[in-house]
């Protein structure tokens, strides 16, 4: 009896070696499912967005509206010089009710109202200023008139194209309407181009000139002192009777031209 119940509790050896293997291979099969279980597992790379994030704006992307319009250039002009010079001059300080009341012809009209288009925004006055430019037959003659019309047709095309001009670029360094020179000398008192030697009355310098600073009187340097609207006044220095050469001079150096001043005798004592 006793042998026969230990041979059915023993479980034949090539039954125990198969359930060994069975066991071995599902554990690798459970371990070789696991990422980064074995040797030959491929390296894992790590998933990232940055690219996918826009970076800031390119600035030359960017729409910033036209580009300001170059206002007018200097004239130069003087209130006291006769028309178109005083037109110019109430033009470049948008002084636009006189040129409107003036009735100036067809250029200074329309600089007028576009000028109040300018400073008021009103359709109407753009309109008006548009209406009399296109009136101007011939391209002007003169250096101011010319400078004036370039203008204004330049601002008509940018309202035309972009509306009211928010804002003006200063004119380009140097840039006038007529070129600078001088070309005379005139007393103050007289409007002559001479003056006592002996008690020298003011003296304004002719011609087309800006931000002058000094002159040179036979050889002297003498201050010029701005009294107006590019009005350029000196007292020359006492001399001697005879004819003197004047030249005039801003920060940057020599003005082009030169003039001649008179000395007199006038008023000089005569005589031992």
């Amino acid at each position: 009896m006793a042998a026969r119940f230990r041979s059915r509790s023993r479980m034949p050896r090539a039954g125990v070696f198969a359930l060994v293997l069975t066991l071995i291979g599902g554990t690798l099969a459970a371990c070789a499912e696991q990422p980064g279980a074995g040797p030959s597992d491929p390296p894992v790379t790590p998933t990232t967005v940055a690219d996918d994030i826009p970076g800031p704006a390119d600035p030359d992307d960017v729409d910033d509206g036209p580009p300001p319009l170059a206002w007018l250039p200097p004239g130069p002009a003087d209130p006291a010089d006769p028309p178109p010079n005083f037109w110019y001059a109430l033009l470049a300080s948008r002084q636009c009710d006189t040129l409107i009341a003036a009735e100036d012809g067809p250029l200074w009209t329309a600089a007028g109202w576009l000028c109040d288009g300018i400073n008021t925004g009103a359709d109407d006055s753009w309109a008006t200023g548009i209406d009399q430019l296109a009136q101007v037959e011939t391209t002007p003659t003169g250096c101011l008139e010319q400078a004036a019309f370039a203008f204004l047709t330049r601002l008509v095309a940018h309202y035309e194209e972009h509306g009211q001009p928010d804002e003006f670029a200063a004119a380009e360094a140097g840039d006038t309407a007529c070129a600078l020179g001088l070309t005379g000398v005139a007393a103050e008192n007289s409007g002559l181009p001479e003056v006592s030697g002996c008690a020298p009355e003011p003296v304004r310098l002719m011609g087309r000139l800006i931000d002058v600073t000094s002159a040179t009187v036979a050889g002297h340097s003498v201050e010029v002192a701005n009294t107006g609207t590019h009005r350029y006044v000196f007292t020359p220095p006492q001399g001697e009777p005879g004819d003197v050469l004047v030249t005039a001079h801003t920060a940057d150096g020599a003005v082009p031209g030169t003039a001649t001043l008179t000395y007199t005798s006038e008023g000089c004592p005569t005589g031992p």
